[in-house]
């Protein structure tokens, strides 16, 4: 999937709050984050859920939501109204504590993207991979934004440069204003902004890298890995 970004301008705009603007547009009540005692019930109830569909390849730029007990179950790609319709599920169904990525291969559009990511985290949400799912690009930056990121062994990360249809990430110089949304986003995830270079050189926008054990631990991608 190749990740697609606006302009400086409109990205920044997006994460606003986290970078001396105006407030986030949208935000969710904050809820007790879960603590590793909540790891492995969650783990159950996530195993119990779970369904073969949720690995099938979903047709267009959409995100497909369903609400299971106390879970939201998450495939597909990321587009403009991906985070009004996360909102708006996430408030029908204030019992829910985990979002769960079984196929988020990227983001159409990543003002949202980051948009949705800092909702989470504000939030205190918890994300989790289970072992046969995938995120990449966009996918892995909603990965990230949980308080609590548990990946079972057998699930895919990938990540690449970005690409605004003329240039991409990997090209241009690292004090570019470009480059700041991401940062920023990273800074307020407290994740390693070594990691956005990581990204960029990794794998050109066109292409993907799927990270190693090492590379996740090194970049803490994970809190937990089952």
């Amino acid at each position: 999937m190749l990740r697609l970004v606006a302009s400086a301008a409109l990205l920044l705009c997006s994460v606003a709050s986290h970078s001396g603007g105006h407030a986030a547009a949208l935000t969710l009540p904050a809820r007790h984050p879960l603590t590793d005692a909540d790891v492995e019930r969650l783990a159950q109830s996530v195993a119990k859920h779970l369904t073969g569909a949720d690995f099938d390849e979903p047709a267009g730029n959409r995100l497909r939501l369903s609400v299971r007990a106390d879970l939201l179950f998450v495939k597909g790609v990321v587009n403009r109204r991906s985070a009004r319709r996360v909102h708006k599920a996430l408030l029908s169904a204030p019992d829910v504590g985990a979002v769960v990525l079984t196929l988020v291969p990227g983001s159409a559009h990543d003002p949202t993207n980051l948009q949705l990511g800092l909702m989470l985290r504000q939030a205190n949400y918890t994300t989790y991979l289970p072992s046969g799912g995938l995120v990449a690009s966009g996918g892995t930056d909603l990965l990230l934004a949980g308080v609590l990121r548990i990946v079972e062994r057998g699930a895919r990360i990938g990540v690449h440069s970005w690409s605004d249809g003329s240039a991409t990430g990997d090209t241009i110089a690292r004090e570019a204003e470009a480059h700041r949304i991401y940062l920023d986003y990273y800074r307020a995830l407290a994740i390693d902004q070594e990691f956005y270079w990581f990204t960029l050189q990794a794998a050109p926008a066109d292409r993907v890298h799927w990270m190693n054990d090492s590379e996740m631990t090194m970049y803490s991608v994970y809190t937990h890995l089952r």
